[in-house]
């Protein structure tokens, strides 16, 4: 006995140190891919392509035993079938440029979830809780910018006052503290070890806060589903309800403290008033956390007592719930109105411009207007009708939103997953993104006696519900840990084995990472263009592209070297003739009949472009001038 314990000791302790690393090194990896700007900019993307690909080699040759899910094999495959679909679309795209930069983007996604699928075959709780810890930085990193804006202020005039900082975007950083949420009640839940479950409670409260200053509606829907589909799939609702409760009190405590103070939520109160106001909300919220921790460290002794999975009390719970909710449905629509009525009105309210807000913000969580959501949606169905088959191109949207644009507001990606991919790559696009997004859903009810799969296959709902609205897709550094989370525990399995299995993978590491590298470069020859030659050396490296051109002929205009921009602009616009910035620049460096026709075809492509306006606006008041002369 004590031979087997020797033996089996420097095994655990060995498992103990990979489970470490790989958290370690999961938590680095998506806490970068999340403070660059949440990984929405192309100078990332080759990097955290490049990073995943050899992780993926490096645990391929350290691992004898590494590989990956027949599930996962699938969901890898169809992302790679979509990423290669997006690239193709460049042959026939309305913006080449665009399109490949879209696929370079979704190369991310094909490279971090096959090096986590092979990762977190050996340590897949480790995966998860990397993933957590990540959001838990992000979003508190973020906190702190409210709550100490003495040190860490961040002055965001597009955001105005939503937090939003490092993400970028206040939707998609809600939308993240949200799968936090339900991350660290899986791990208040159901985690082994004690310690973690009362780390996993005490993250809740601050992760609430964070949600709430992002004045966000649709990061709180999106948990709310979550939590709705939780409560259907687990086996083990009774005990995940008794943790929604204890969880639930935290967060809603949170939100409290967190509205307590208007410095908090008025855009353009003094610094003063937000750091005094601040600082004491920062010490009540860690007084709720560590409350909330020890709420954990008391029921999580209780319930090891009381019969919670027995099928006799889980099914007097499932009926107490049903009955509850119908009450509860009964009581609203007798306030409210038919369900239809409810329905009309909200759909209504949901289309229509949203009310005028005052300088609180705490007035936006309690309107339903989508912001001009449904205005980008039509002209999206208008493009997607155009081109159903094929798409116009991946990331061409912007092209048709400025062609049909009711308002000036300048919007890049559709405020909907699906509907861009149907408009922009067809309905072969549409039907590879189905495809892949529906595997982890399938396997995770397959999965749903695993003690947390029911927690994440609620956190990945909640991505996809808020992916309706909004475009978290385009965001690497949000995407990333969602796709972290359901590699460990949704794609779980045996390894596919054969002999062509691993040095196939190999040969898709090693493409990726060499894509990756090349993407690298084409950014870097972008950043040193100052020159016709050095544009040129760009301009090799991705001969369809119009960024070398159009980056020289900026810099010329910048210089005062009209002639010489006018000449990269023209080789711009040779590539590209749909670009209405190219033609805008065109005229900014051009004078006379010249000038009129590149600023009218400008004002074609983008007829409310208010750029275009000012243009014209400034050339018409010099031509008076010069008249009166």
């Amino acid at each position: 006995m004590g031979e087997t314990f020797a033996e089996a000791a420097p095994v655990a302790a060995a498992h103990s140190r990979r489970a470490l690393y790989v958290g370690c090194l999961t938590f680095v990896f998506l806490t970068s891919a999340g403070a660059a700007h949440g990984g929405y900019f192309e100078g990332s993307w080759g990097w955290l392509t490049l990073v995943a690909a050899w992780a993926m080699l490096i645990a391929l040759l350290l691992e004898p035993a590494a590989g990956i899910s027949r599930s996962g094999l699938l969901f890898v495959g169809l992302l790679g079938a979509y990423t290669v679909w997006s690239l193709l679309s460049a042959l026939w795209s309305v913006d080449p440029t665009a399109s490949v930069l879209e696929g370079q983007r979704n190369l991310v996604y094909v490279a971090g979830a096959g090096a986590l699928l092979i990762v977190a075959r050996r340590a897949r709780v480790a995966v998860v809780a990397g993933a957590w810890a990540a959001i838990v930085a992000l979003a508190g990193y973020a906190l702190l910018t409210r709550l100490v804006p003495d040190r860490f202020g961040v002055v965001d005039q597009i955001a105005s006052y939503r937090l939003s900082e490092p993400i970028g975007y206040w939707n998609a950083l809600s939308l993240l503290a949200a799968v936090g949420v339900l991350l660290g009640a899986a791990f208040a839940a159901r985690a082994y070890a004690l310690p973690v479950r009362i780390v996993g409670a005490m993250s809740v409260p601050p992760l609430a806060a964070a949600m709430y200053y992002t004045f966000s509606r649709g990061g709180w829907a999106s948990l709310a589903i979550g939590v709705v589909v939780l409560v259907v799939v687990d086996p083990r609702r009774v005990q995940a309800l008794w943790w929604l409760a204890l969880l639930g009190v935290a967060a809603f405590v949170a939100v409290v403290v967190a509205r307590w103070y208007s410095a908090l939520s008025t855009n353009g109160a003094p610094l003063s008033a937000q750091t005094h106001a601040g600082h004491r909300t920062l010490l009540v919220l860690a007084v709720v956390s560590v409350l909330t921790g020890a709420g954990a460290f008391v029921w999580a002794r209780v319930e090891r007592n009381l019969p919670l999975d027995e099928p006799r009390v889980a099914h007097r719970a499932t009926l107490a719930v049903g009955v509850v909710v119908v009450l509860a449905a009964i009581a609203f629509f007798a306030v409210e109105g038919a369900p239809w009525s409810v329905a009309h009105r909200a759909w209504h309210s949901f289309a229509s411009a949203p009310p005028a807000e005052g300088s609180n913000l705490s007035g936006r969580l309690f309107h339903l207007s989508g912001s001009g959501r449904v205005a980008q949606w039509h002209v999206a169905w208008n493009d997607a009708k155009d081109h159903l088959i094929a798409g116009s191109g991946a990331g061409t949207w912007e092209h048709y939103w400025n062609l049909e644009r009711p308002r000036t507001a300048t919007v890049t990606n559709v405020h909907n997953l699906y509907l861009e991919a149907l408009a922009t790559l067809g309905v072969v696009g549409l039907v590879l993104l189905a495809a892949a997004l529906l595997v982890p859903v399938a396997n995770g009810l397959r999965r749903r006696h695993a003690p947390i799969a029911p927690f994440v296959l609620a956190a990945f709902t909640a991505y996809l519900a808020h992916a309706i609205v909004d475009w978290d897709w385009q965001l690497t550094g949000v995407t990333l840990p969602v796709l972290a989370a359901i590699a460990a525990v949704l794609l779980a399995g045996p390894a596919v084995e054969g002999p062509n299995v691993r040095p196939a993978l190999y040969g898709v590491g090693a493409l990726l990472a060499a894509l990756a590298i090349w993407g690298i470069g084409s950014q870097t020859a972008l950043s040193k263009i100052d020159s016709w030659s050095s544009a040129q050396h760009a301009a090799d490296i991705q001969p369809w592209s119009t960024e070398p051109w159009q980056r020289l002929g900026e810099l010329d205009i910048a210089r005062s070297r009209f002639a010489e921009a006018r000449r990269a602009l023209e080789k711009a616009t040779g590539k590209d003739s749909r670009n209405w910035e190219l033609w805008f620049d065109l005229a900014r460096a051009s004078t006379g009949s010249a000038q009129t026709r590149a600023l009218a075809q400008a004002s074609r492509l983008n007829p409310r472009s208010p750029e275009v306006a000012q243009l014209r606006g400034t050339l018409s008041s010099l031509r008076s001038i010069g008249q009166k002369k």
